[in-house]
């Protein structure tokens, strides 16, 4: 209504040097973006597309995930993706729509099991390896079939849609990344290099591994390339903890040593910037109650890791300060192990109380026959009936598991805590103690359903119904109130780990 009133509007300049796709594109209104690009006038001067308005523009058209209209743009104004600041330098600023590599496998699994059809037409397709992409193999009618089931279930089922549009951002911002980078390695070698040298540089830094990806391919001597401190690429992922950053290292054969051996400004290497303490956003990030032993068992990890890459002699180098990695490590984290002691005696104490009123009870039902013993044989009078096999079975393991599980929580309490114990063994324990503790409930639970069965229920179903029904509770509240822990300590100590090689493309 505004433009048809005066078709002028949409090239007025404001004060600060933005007509109202300027604005649009900064507030993130892709539908407002794309109408004012069919009535902006491109020919007007100043020119709303060239130099530094334009270059603000493709920030912003980036910067808020709008890929494709920046990439139609770039390709219109190819002098753009050479300004400086560089384009690329906007991807630091949306994380969030270049998921990590386990979120694109997870999203890879939802597309084969819902049979979404994320075709991308051109040259999408030569880089999408993340995703079995099904319409591939069916004929075009098939195709056909599959996207209007899919579009049927996405009007249903918004997650469906959501998936969609995250893996299509994801691959339209590769596919941008891409050829920005093919643009700025036609320049001289200085030139590229400066302009890949902060958006590399904040790239490690954040945590985006496509971006540190494309351009350590696109230009190989970049990898060399230091900051004031003399940090490589590698070095700022190890003291930022970005192991999605530092796995790329895998994926380069033989500089591999030498870029991790390297000295800095102070004379630490790899190892001994990982024997320092992560950085606050990172330690932040406490997802149980067990943030303190969680964190201290990934820097452990970390530390490990980096020890198993370097060269065996860097263990001793010793630093300016005159440390080794050992001693920095210790030094760094004798905070966070304070922490994690209290943390782990504090629930040990909590847990061994519970276990051995557990076994005190179960160990008093066992020898407290429910109904008496017979006089003569000494045989329990319910001996043959089958809930009291069912009570002596369930009082049996009950028995052991809490005798188990006060076992491992004692081994906790009596460690001498050392800071390779929170690398396995104590998580180790606790995750026994939580276990066992777990099987012991409802094993009492059971025990405890079968006496009142066998006492007072007089044989009537309904009895051992309600019985089942209120033993749940006290497990299922076990379950809602532990389990995160315990998923937690099992997952850290025991799934595969965060490091090693997730691409077969080889950087160097």
């Amino acid at each position: 209504m505004l433009v048809e009133k005066n078709p002028d509007l949409p090239n007025v300049w404001d004060k600060d040097g933005s007509l109202p796709i300027h604005r649009a594109a900064m507030g993130g209104k892709k539908e407002m973006v794309l109408y004012l690009l069919t009535i902006t006038k491109e020919d007007a001067e100043p020119k709303p597309f060239e130099s530094e308005p334009g270059l603000k523009f493709v920030h912003h058209l980036i910067s808020n995930g709008m890929y494709d209209i920046a990439l139609d743009l770039l390709q219109r104004y190819p002098k753009l993706a050479l300004g400086d600041p560089s384009p690329m330098l906007a991807f630091t600023l949306n994380r969030s729509c270049i998921p990590k590599w386990n979120m694109l496998q997870l999203l890879a699994a939802l597309n084969l099991l819902l049979l979404v059809s994320l075709t991308v037409p051109g040259k999408f397709e030569d880089y999408d390896q993340t995703s079995m992409n099904w319409a591939k193999i069916f004929i075009p009618g098939w195709r056909k079939l599959l996207r209007s089931v899919t579009e049927f279930a996405g009007n249903l089922v918004p997650q469906i849609r959501h998936i969609k549009r995250t893996k299509l951002l994801h691959d339209q911002a590769i596919h941008l990344v891409k050829w920005l980078c093919s643009e700025i390695v036609q320049l001289d070698s200085s030139k590229a290099s400066s302009l890949f040298e902060k958006p590399l540089r904040l790239a490690t830094i954040v945590g985006i591994p496509e971006v540190v990806e494309e351009i350590i391919s696109s230009f190989s001597s970049i990898v060399r390339h230091k900051n004031e401190l003399d940090h490589s690429v590698f070095h700022l992922a190890i003291l930022n903890r970005r192991e999605n950053i530092y796995n790329l290292i895998y994926q380069i054969e033989g500089l591999r040593q030498v870029l991790l051996s390297s000295p800095d400004t102070v004379k630490n290497n790899c190892l001994h910037l990982a024997g320092y303490l992560a950085p606050w956003p990172k330690l932040n990030i406490r997802e149980s109650a067990a943030g303190a032993v969680l964190q201290l068992q990934r820097e452990l990890q970390w530390f490990k890791e980096v020890e198993n890459t370097t060269l065996p002699q860097d263990k001793e180098v010793e630093n300016s300060e005159k440390k080794t990695p050992a001693m920095l490590f210790v030094e760094s984290h004798e905070e966070l192990v304070k922490e994690g002691e209290q943390w782990m005696k504090d629930t040990a104490n909590s847990c061994i109380i519970v276990v051995t009123l557990i076994a005190t009870i179960m160990f008093a039902a066992a020898i407290t026959v429910p109904g008496g013993s017979n006089g003569d044989t000494g045989l329990a009078n319910f001996s043959e009936r089958k809930a009291f096999k069912i009570f002596a079975i369930s009082d049996t393991l009950a028995l052991f598991s809490s005798t188990t599980s006060m076992l491992m929580f004692l081994s906790i309490l009596t460690s001498r805590y050392a800071d390779e114990d929170f690398l396995y063994a104590l998580p180790k324990r606790l995750i026994i103690g939580l276990v066992t503790l777990f099987l012991s409930i409802i094993f009492m639970m059971a025990a405890f359903g079968t006496i009142v069965y066998l006492v007072f229920g007089n044989d009537a179903s309904w009895i051992l119904e309600v019985v089942i029904g209120l033993g749940c509770l006290p497990v299922g509240l076990f379950v809602f109130l532990q389990f995160p822990l315990l998923w937690d300590m099992i997952k850290s100590t025991y799934f595969p780990s965060i490091f090693g090689k997730r691409s077969d493309r080889i950087l160097l």
